[in-house]
């Protein structure tokens, strides 16, 4: 069970007086910044109603993650506010227990979910290799709003110091945070459909096509509105056909993540300081804004 104690009065206003002076933004070093930035925004709001976390350690884990969706998907949270958190089934308590919550949320959007959202076990909300992760494609996680708690999750999370989900393909970070899509480098490794990428990299270089070849090249780019292959237009129909299969196919997806990034109040941060996202598994930053970073 998760319970949400919510107050949204005077948001705007907040908002304002938040960035009356942004040291956060002439900092150079990138982890001190973050940290000015989250300090000041949680002083803010740090009278504000708490929202409480509730996990029941007892129940099963499909039980516990249904809990911590519910929660990011409760409207008119102030996530900057307080957190407090009560853990059932378990003696921890303090700073350890915060972090486990953060940590169960994190791997839901890093991880995947072990509920039902197509016949599977495990739904994973980012698809891809290392590195290279972008957002599934299924329809029934988008209209579930399923971007939108990952952004709240992902948000949430940076500021109360939790972990950070990293791995992210970097032309999706790019068009998450501002960039034109047009102007994003997209990778063949970016593309998570082992077919659809097979069928792509058919068109990277100069070998002859087969007859077969040429016919999936086609199929392909017929269903997404594109020519066929021709002598004069190969490079340019293997770049239109990545971008299509990266970018395109997840616009609402990055939509959605953006849209609750902003909530979240981190969206003035992570677009004004781009060294600060974190972009591979293992160089993310540190999230920790429980003192001055040493």
């Amino acid at each position: 069970m998760v319970v949400v104690q919510e107050d949204a009065s005077h948001q705007d206003e907040e908002k304002s007086l938040l960035w009356e002076k942004p040291e956060w933004k002439c900092e150079q070093d990138a982890t001190r910044a973050a940290w000015l930035y989250k300090s000041k925004l949680l002083s803010k709001y740090e009278t504000r109603k708490a929202v409480v976390l509730q996990m029941d350690l007892r129940e099963s884990i499909v039980d516990q993650q249904t809990s911590l969706i519910s929660l990011y998907k409760a409207p008119k949270v102030e996530w900057a506010g307080p957190v407090s958190c009560k853990l059932e089934g378990d003696v921890a308590v303090g700073e350890g227990v915060k972090r486990f919550f953060f940590s169960k949320a994190v791997s839901l959007v890093q991880s995947g979910l072990h509920l039902n959202f197509g016949n599977t076990d495990l739904t994973r909300l980012f698809d891809g290799e290392p590195e290279h992760l972008t957002p599934s494609t299924s329809q029934t996680l988008l209209e579930s709003d399923m971007f939108l708690v990952a952004g709240r999750i992902m948000g949430h999370s940076f500021i109360h110091g939790g972990p950070c989900v990293s791995g992210i393909s970097p032309a999706i970070i790019h068009v998450l945070f501002g960039g034109s899509p047009e102007t994003a480098t997209v990778q063949i490794e970016d593309c998570p459909d082992i077919d659809i990428r097979s069928t792509i990299q058919l068109l990277d270089g100069t070998a002859e096509l087969t007859e077969l070849e040429r016919r999936n090249v086609l199929e392909l780019a017929l269903a997404w509105d594109l020519p066929g292959v021709t002598q004069t237009n190969r490079k340019w129909l293997y770049e239109r056909l990545l971008f299509h299969a990266v970018i395109t196919r997840t616009s609402r997806q990055v939509k959605q993540l953006r849209k609750w990034l902003k909530e979240t109040m981190v969206w003035p941060l992570l677009t004004e300081r781009s060294d600060i996202i974190p972009r591979e598994s293992e160089t993310a930053p540190c999230c920790k804004v429980t003192g001055a970073p040493g």
